[in-house]
């Protein structure tokens, strides 16, 4: 997936559109059984930020983000299983943030991300050929990079830098054979209006920020179960956490939580309980990625470790002055690999 255009900030009576075309290749990492080359083909579009409750969110002189969808190819005719067996093609639909963090003249450095989910072209046979096996056709897709860019024109740039993506099944399947690759991306962007930084400055207060506020969330966990490969199947699990956070920075909240999983669906069946150290990320006033890092107090005999981690994407509701609703989606691990795909809805209370 590539990453949409890297532009300073336009003036807040004006909202340009991005559109971007990105190509890239690369190599799976050591880590996957993928063996060979991978080259992706992107197209993304989005739109700038300049609401004026996002003033604050980015400093004096500073820049909004863009955001917008990403629709990417994955080819991977260079890339087999070990045997040669063929690894199949991701075509994947994932929201797309970018963020311009340095400018110099024409020239300028931003950072993306995306995360979605996505489709894959063949899940192959897991009788007849289990070392190939993807596991199903659904996947999440995750990718991010970092670009130098250099303004053409006011409407045009090329941006040239690393990337990295992944895709798997998140374990939704038993078999969970994914893939890691860093590639070497190149981007043309066209943005319908020229842009600039705002110069307009908000305090904290006037954002109506809440410095300190409690995250309460329930998960339904979709994994994959089983005793071997050949007798599996997918359910759902659940989860419930809380966590009390302390928003420090404009855009970042630290804090400390609690995790409850009951799962009865697997071949372990088993409950676990955790304690987590957490962390908001605020990509705009109602984006957020949010992560936990946390140590199981039980269950350690049914995980390779005492250590999980989940990461993903909350969206925020509009709510009253003490509450705010969000929907989203994570994945968890333990010890990096994956254990579940986490649908979640959830409150922070003020």
């Amino acid at each position: 997936m590539g990453g949409a255009g890297c532009f300073a900030q336009i003036a807040k009576d004006s909202k340009p559109d991005i559109f971007q075309f990105s190509a890239a290749g690369g190599f799976p990492s050591r880590e996957t059984q993928v063996k060979g080359a991978l080259h992706h083909y992107v197209v993304s579009a989005g739109t700038q930020y300049n609401e004026s409750n996002l003033y604050g969110y980015y400093g004096l002189g500073g820049y909004y983000p863009s955001l917008g969808l990403a629709a990417g190819i994955y080819h991977y005719d260079r890339a087999s299983f070990p045997g040669g067996t063929p690894y199949s093609n991701h075509y994947s639909l994932s929201i797309h943030y970018e963020q311009t963090f340095w400018s110099a003249g024409r020239w300028s450095s931003c950072y993306f991300l995306e995360e979605g989910f996505g489709y894959t072209e063949d899940c192959f046979d897991p009788v007849r050929n289990r070392e190939s096996t993807y596991g199903g056709h659904f996947h999440v897709a995750f990718h991010m990079g970092a670009f130098i860019s250099y303004n053409i024109s006011d409407h045009f740039k090329v941006s040239l830098g690393p990337s990295y993506a992944h895709h798997s099944n998140s374990k939704t399947h038993f078999i969970n054979t994914g893939c890691d690759a860093i590639s070497a991306e190149l981007a043309l962007t066209y943005s319908c209006e020229p842009v600039r930084k705002h110069s307009e400055k908000a305090s904290l207060e006037s954002m109506g920020v809440r410095k300190r506020y409690w995250d309460i969330q329930y998960g339904a966990c979709v994994t994959g179960g089983g005793t071997d490969e050949f007798n599996t199947w997918t359910y759902v699990s659940h989860k419930a956490s809380v966590a009390h956070l302390w928003r420090t920075f404009r855009r970042v909240s630290f804090g400390v939580g609690a995790d409850a999983f009951f799962d009865k669906g697997g071949n372990e069946n088993r409950n676990a309980f955790g304690i987590s150290g957490a962390i908001d990320y605020f990509l705009t006033r109602n984006l957020l990625i949010s992560g936990r890092i946390g140590a199981y107090l039980n269950g350690r005999a049914d995980n390779t470790s005492p250590i999980y981690e989940t990461i993903g994407l909350n969206y925020s509701f509009d709510g009253s002055k003490w509450y705010i609703p969000y929907l989203g989606f994570s994945t968890k691990a333990n010890a990096g690999k994956a254990e579940h795909l986490e649908i979640v809805l959830g409150f922070r209370f003020g």
